[in-house]
């Protein structure tokens, strides 16, 4: 069994062609066991994101990760490349939950910390972490965990304006 979470895996590869940023491969007669990889940032630079010699397979659960490089292939799972989240999603049967696209970081290579912005920021699931890896909380004040490392110290957006109904610059003009 190979467990993976909250992880950033950043541009592990160096030629592009032939290499990747991690690289999973199920032993012989394993049968994928009872794998689980989630909440983990998979950003290749030169190289594909995640590179799936076998297809974990059975029994395993890869979820709720995100996926980043800037063109090219981006995952190659069971013995072929995908350019497209949607086809590896498709072909593999997993990762439901995931997400593509630049993770934000603050100072991506160095600082892995998440801009506001971030698509990571409660895009997670709950797999029993309590602290991410600089000692925060996990998750920040009740919301969902980030995917990745560390966990934020923002919260989305969402219902912002809604927050702010009663306030007389935010509501409507009637014309009379």
């Amino acid at each position: 069994m190979l467990i993976v979470y909250n992880n950033d895996l950043y541009n592990n590869g160096t030629d592009g062609a032939s290499t990747y940023n991690v690289y999973f491969q199920t032993d012989e007669g394993d049968n994928g066991g009872s794998n689980l990889i989630k909440n983990n940032v998979f950003f290749g630079v030169n190289s594909r994101a995640m590179y799936d010699a076998t297809g974990i397979g059975g029994g395993s659960s890869i979820d709720y990760n995100l996926y980043y490089k800037a063109s090219g292939n981006l995952i190659h799972y069971g013995g072929s490349d995908y350019t497209t989240f949607a086809s590896y999603q498709s072909a593999s049967s997993q990762d439901a939950n995931g997400v593509t696209g630049n993770p934000l970081f603050t100072t991506a290579g160095s600082d892995f910390t998440l801009q506001s912005s971030s698509p990571c920021i409660d895009a997670g699931v709950d797999v029993g972490l309590v602290l991410d890896y600089a000692g925060n909380t996990v998750p920040y004040e009740g919301g969902l965990p980030d995917i990745g490392a560390y966990e934020s110290r923002f919260k989305p957006l969402s219902g912002f304006d809604k927050r702010f109904e009663r306030f007389s610059i935010f509501k409507k003009f009637k014309r009379h």
